[in-house]
């Protein structure tokens, strides 16, 4: 009887235990990739201050934290939780389960590989993550396939009404190949040196504002709702959010070279289309704000939420 419910329940979400299984691996992946992380950025930190402890310098230390925390844990923690919600959203099964057990494998492989790489001191000096080519490569590839899996789930849809997190989803995965690719790029031979700086903060801010954030944010508004019963407070509000990071935010890495040997435009517009960032997430914060009203007194019972 319990296991008749729960298929029940489970069809009138839209998932499915395949689908949470495929959400579990990615989010317990993260998690391990976590703890790794957290270990590299502790050590990176101190071959900053104390160089002669350690066999390995801060300058392999940490990009190897950096790819660790920013794709072992950050990319695969909210592809899963992409994975999750996608059924859920669209009331049909997440499209190539198998395509996505895959992808999972090889980006724990690439990261791993890409550790190794620059333990071997094989890594090319760029910021974040200083890949060599072939790695950035495999990464790009790897990266488009939560969009191909979200795009194809998404097309079969039964669900008409278009929730907010939807588009937060959908513009992550298809914003996060294309940063990779700008990563790449910047290992093209013929790109001049204020070129690949450029590659490189555009890669940090677009993770972060354009990925991170964006798919953060719309698994917030639909754990919120959902955890809480309560009504999202503003789809308008969540709309200026979602394209204020979206069109605007990644230009407050590209801020960071303003005062170097770039084009005298590069400042005025990094400065302007750089506002998109805070006004994108005061807009999301808000949103959050106003939805919680009245439902302050849950959260000690919605761990999630909180």
């Amino acid at each position: 009887m319990t296991d008749t419910l729960t298929g029940e329940k489970r069809t009138l979400l839209g998932g499915g235990a395949e689908e949470d299984r495929v959400a579990a691996a990615h989010l317990l992946t993260g998690a391990a990739f976590l703890v790794l992380g957290g270990i590299l950025a502790l050590l990176s930190l101190v071959a900053l201050r104390f160089p002669e402890l350690l066999p390995l310098s801060y300058g392999r230390l940490e990009p190897m934290a950096n790819l660790t925390l920013m794709v072992g844990f950050g990319v695969t923690s909210l592809v899963g939780g992409v994975y999750y919600v996608l059924p859920r959203l669209t009331g049909t099964r997440l499209w190539g389960s198998a395509l996505a057990r895959l992808g999972l494998a090889s980006l724990s492989a690439v990261v791993v590989a890409g550790l190794l790489a620059l333990f071997l001191g094989l890594g090319t000096g760029r910021q974040p993550f200083g890949l060599p080519w072939w790695l950035d490569l495999a990464l790009t590839f790897i990266l488009a396939l939560p969009l191909v899996i979200t795009v194809r789930t998404v097309a079969n849809r039964v669900e008409e009404h278009s929730y907010v997190t939807l588009w937060f989803v959908l513009g992550g995965v298809v914003w996060l190949p294309l940063i990779q690719l700008v990563n790449f790029a910047g290992d093209l031979p013929l790109l001049r040196s204020i070129a690949v700086a450029y590659t490189d903060v555009f890669v940090s801010a677009g993770l972060v504002t354009l990925f991170l954030i964006t798919v953060g944010t719309g698994l917030l508004y639909y754990t919120a709702v959902k955890e809480l019963d309560a009504p999202l407070a503003s789809r308008q509000l969540a709309m200026v959010g979602f394209w204020s990071l979206g069109f605007a935010s990644v230009w407050w890495g590209v801020a960071q070279l303003i005062f170097g040997p770039a084009p005298t435009w590069v400042a005025g517009v990094a400065a302007a289309m750089g506002l998109a960032f805070p006004v994108g997430a005061l807009a999301n914060a808000a949103n959050i704000t106003l939805t919680l009203e009245g439902s302050w007194a849950k959260l000690e019972r919605r761990p999630g939420v909180l």
